[in-house]
């Protein structure tokens, strides 16, 4: 220890009894200070308003404006109208493009926006579903300054966000107006939505109403399509009765033709027709009398007449129930009633029938009991006939008045047609199919719209469901007041509907603050690195002192260094606490950071220089080099190269800052000591390094100092 403080004694006294040494030393003090309080200043707050306001960014609008449902905008000059308050970037505004390129080639500013001419129809068109998208060109001159392209990148994100509050604000201003006037007007949303749902109750009963008709058509398209299929049936044997059908015709003509009166001629013909009727079935009683005698005749009549008439008999039948159940609809009851009296006597003919030709191949003996049936169906027929020739004279009086000249001529016309009655037959037949399938075609469409019907239907079910929604929904007629009260309001709130909130955790005022602790650092780390460059680290003996120790002359000398290290430390943090006047909670612990840097940084490169020499000088540089990249001073360490991110725990820069950050912004735990903990081991670590190689290199060291020598240019 006695030789450490007489080297540390007599290095101070030579540097003291010398103004130039003096002079030296101060410098080295300060000069590394300036260095860091300059670009702290200089960084102080290069993103704020008062900043960037400064730099020039040229807009121009070649927009032509568009329509949107009538209505009349050009967003390209409401932009400009809008940047021209914002004071965020020097908005310049060139008359033309060209003008504007000029600008940005020159360098007379560091970007360019153009709103191209279809700018607003693009945006019209893209909210209609069109495809093309609407664009800002925007123009960077990376060439002038490297952060500047990254500062006028705030004007992008100004402009989109002036051309989306532009556009909802407009409409909203529309829709606001909108609303007043139906304020004026006396409808508010409540009573429009109470409108809104009578209507939609209205057309509910409509479309029930229609539903219903639809459906009535449907079953008369069914039952018009099965007659046309019994008619297609009974027209293959119209040939065999038309001759026994024209001679009644002929007496039923001479009936008509013989009357007196309009009305006695009509009476006496439907006496003479149910006459001819009954005789008729007297006809059949004897036929059915003479196949009771006969048996050939007998199975003849039941393989030859027989199925034909059951087919025919029951498809009457079900036609005459389907036509009574319409008629009972529309409201012709005596008619009704009369056809499913009729369908009755048929079912009568048609069980009659059956029974007959369940015993076709019956003996004559056994068909006997039968036929008599048959006969007495006959005989009830006859009675009906003659309750329904009165009912029908009572009923259908009025009419025979009017039709009965028509008729006459009908019957005329009618047996002349009877003669060709085999080629009508074909012709009757292909015009029925015809129209079956047109009614197919009409049933079809039925079917359609009765689906249709049923969409609209689910269609007002879900308005209704909204309608009910709003009519109840506070937010709804909140935004209903806010319309008929404040546009602008709800405009503003629609541009930025979701506010974002930041909370700092550890917050800094100045982007100057936030970079202190890595220019202090740096400026320490430089100071110490000049100290060990400018100052001899060798020791020459005295000879009233005996030869120190390697320790001796390694501790001795490393006083002025850290002297000096003490110094920059001290001046630096002051001045930035109180000249700069950094953001600091902790100050005092911010100084004691800084003056254990000095400790570390300054041993550190006196250590290097010590056992290297030259080497150690131009190690201490690339030290300073690869930590000023990689200890995370300017940007994260996660964004660094690998190899950076794999060095950093190993950099002495990361704990100082570290530590004066927790100074800066706040402290959470015992981070902060810690970090100077780990300062601690480099100084530890570098101590035993620099004694370690000295003696090693030393051979070296003078080979390289004899080289340096003999260029005459190098000291």
């Amino acid at each position: 220890m006695r030789s450490i403080r007489a080297i540390f004694r007599g290095d101070l006294r030579r540097v003291t009894a010398s103004i130039v040494s003096i002079v030296i030393l101060l410098g080295l003090c300060v000069v590394p200070c300036l260095y860091a309080w300059f670009n702290i200043f200089s960084n102080w707050d290069p993103y704020g308003p008062d900043a960037t306001s400064r730099i020039p960014v040229a807009v121009v609008s070649e927009d032509k404006g568009g329509s949107l449902l009538g209505l009349e905008m050009n967003i390209g000059d409401k932009i400009l109208e809008a940047l021209e308050a914002n004071d965020t970037i020097g908005w310049v505004f060139p008359e033309s493009k060209d003008e504007a390129m000029t600008l940005l080639e020159k360098s007379d500013c560091y970007a360019v926006l153009v709103v191209s001419d279809d700018f607003t129809q693009d945006v019209f068109d893209s909210l209609s579903g069109g495809s093309v998208s609407p664009k800002l060109h925007y123009y960077e001159n990376d060439k002038k300054n490297a952060i500047a392209p990254k500062i006028t990148g705030k004007a992008k994100t100004a402009v989109q966000q002036q051309v989306n509050t532009t556009f909802i604000e407009t409409i909203t201003g529309y829709l606001a107006d909108f609303a007043h006037f139906l304020s004026s007007m006396g409808v508010d949303g409540p009573t429009l939505i109470a409108k809104l749902q009578s209507a939609s109750q209205s057309i509910r009963g409509q479309l029930g109403t229609a539903a219903t008709a639809l459906d009535a058509l449907s079953g008369l398209n069914n039952t018009a399509q099965t007659i046309l299929t019994c008619a297609y049936q009974f027209t293959g044997d119209a040939a065999d009765a038309a001759t026994s059908a024209g001679v009644l015709l002929g007496d039923a003509n001479t009936v008509l033709s013989g009357t007196g009166s309009l009305i006695d001629k009509t009476n006496a013909a439907t006496r003479d027709a149910l006459e001819a009727v009954s005789t008729v079935l007297g006809d059949i009683q004897t036929h059915l009398n003479k196949a009771s005698q006969s048996l050939d005749d007998f199975h003849s009549y039941t393989r030859e007449k027989l199925t034909g008439q059951i087919q025919s008999v029951a498809a009457l039948s079900q036609q005459c129930r389907a036509m009574s159940q319409q008629l009972q609809a529309l409201g012709a009851t005596q008619a009704a009633q009369a056809l499913e009296a009729l369908a009755g006597q048929l079912d009568g003919v048609r069980r009659a029938l059956e029974t007959v030709q369940s015993v076709a191949d019956a003996k004559l003996d056994e068909a006997a009991a039968l036929l008599a049936t048959a006969s007495q169906v006959t005989a009830q027929a006859q009675e009906a006939v003659g309750s329904l020739s009165e009912l029908v004279s009572q009923e259908t009086t009025q009419q025979v008045q009017q039709k009965l000249q028509g008729l006459q001529q009908t019957l005329d016309g009618a047996a002349q047609l009877l003669a060709g009655t085999d080629s009508v037959s074909v012709s009757i037949r292909q015009a029925i199919t015809d129209f079956n399938t047109q009614l197919s075609s009409l049933e079809t469409g039925l079917l359609q719209a009765r689906s249709g019907l049923g969409s609209v239907s689910s269609a007002l079910d879900t308005a209704d469901k909204l309608l009910e929604h709003l009519s109840g929904d506070k937010e709804a007629q909140e935004l209903t007041d806010l319309l008929q009260g404040n546009g602008k309001s709800l405009a503003e709130y629609l541009a930025s509907p979701v506010a974002m909130e930041t909370v700092d955790t550890y917050p800094i005022a100045t982007y100057g603050s936030a970079m202190a602790p890595f220019y202090t650092v740096l400026a320490q780390w430089v100071g110490t690195l000049l100290c060990a460059t400018f100052l001899k680290v060798g020791y020459k003996p005295r000879p009233e002192l005996e030869r120190p120790s390697l320790a001796a002359h390694f501790f001795g000398r490393y006083g002025i260094f850290l002297l000096v290290g003490l110094a920059q430390a001290v001046i630096v943090a002051a001045g930035d606490l109180l000249y700069v006047q950094i953001q600091c909670l902790y100050p005092w612990k911010f100084l004691l950071a800084a003056c254990v840097n000095g400790l570390v940084f300054s041993l550190i490169n006196y250590a290097m220089v010590f056992a290297l020499d030259n080497i150690g000088m131009a190690l201490d540089v690339i030290l300073l080099v690869v930590q000023v990249a990689g200890a995370g001073g300017t940007y994260p360490v996660e964004v660094l190269p690998e190899i950076f991110q794999k060095l950093n725990p190993y950099m002495p820069f990361r704990y100082a800052m570290d530590a004066m950050r927790e100074c800066v912004a706040g402290s959470y735990g015992t981070n902060y000591w810690k970090d100077l903990g780990i300062l601690l081991i480099f100084l530890v670590v570098f101590t035993v390094l620099g004694l370690a190689l000295y003696r090693p290199a030393k051979g070296l060291n003078r080979l390289i100092a004899q080289s340096k020598n003999r260029t005459g240019i190098m000291v």
